[in-house]
């Protein structure tokens, strides 16, 4: 009897042990496509371009403030718009240097981004799946990947309207 309560006792300490602690959240494909639903704005910059040795962060190359807004079209998918301009803007009159349309969806934690645009290298932005600070309600960072592995990009947005939309798209 007491070689049967110390089995027991053993099994009910290793079960506690392995239920009591609690599996870091992640976001599910569907919760980052809801978060992802409105207007981003902040700056994007290059950070490897192929061919560089090393993966040195050159905070002088290519950086840009960008702004895009994500549209949902189903639980992961939808499309979007994006604005590229040289620097940041004031007042929310600026002239676009670059622009595209896009479809987007979220697959094996990353956004998976094709623009309709010609000349638009189809990209993946990833982020931290455990970290709510890096994709929630007002802030978005993570990175930009081009397929080809040519260029890598920073960005770091926040959640702010934008009311120009339709000077570039109509």
């Amino acid at each position: 009897m007491k070689k049967i309560f110390t089995y027991l006792t053993v099994c009910a300490a290793v079960m506690m042990v392995f239920t009591g602690c609690k599996k870091e959240e992640e976001f599910e494909p569907a919760e980052v496509a809801t978060n992802l639903v409105g207007d981003w704005q902040g700056h994007i910059q290059e950070f490897k371009r192929y061919g560089d040795t090393g993966n040195t962060y050159n905070p002088n190359r290519n950086r840009k403030w960008v702004v895009m807004r994500f549209n949902k079209t189903s639980d992961t998918e939808g499309t979007g718009y994006q604005l590229e301009f040289n620097n940041e803007f004031m007042n929310n009159t600026p002239s676009a240097d670059d622009m595209s349309r896009f479809n987007w969806k979220v697959r094996e934690g990353r956004i998976e981004i094709t623009y309709l645009t010609s000349g638009w290298d189809e990209v993946y932005m990833t982020y931290d799946k455990k970290s709510r600070d890096n994709i929630n309600g007002s802030v978005f960072k993570g990175e930009f990947m081009t397929y080809s592995g040519k260029y890598k990009f920073v960005f770091d947005y926040s959640k702010k309207t934008f009311t120009g939309w339709d000077t570039y798209f109509k």
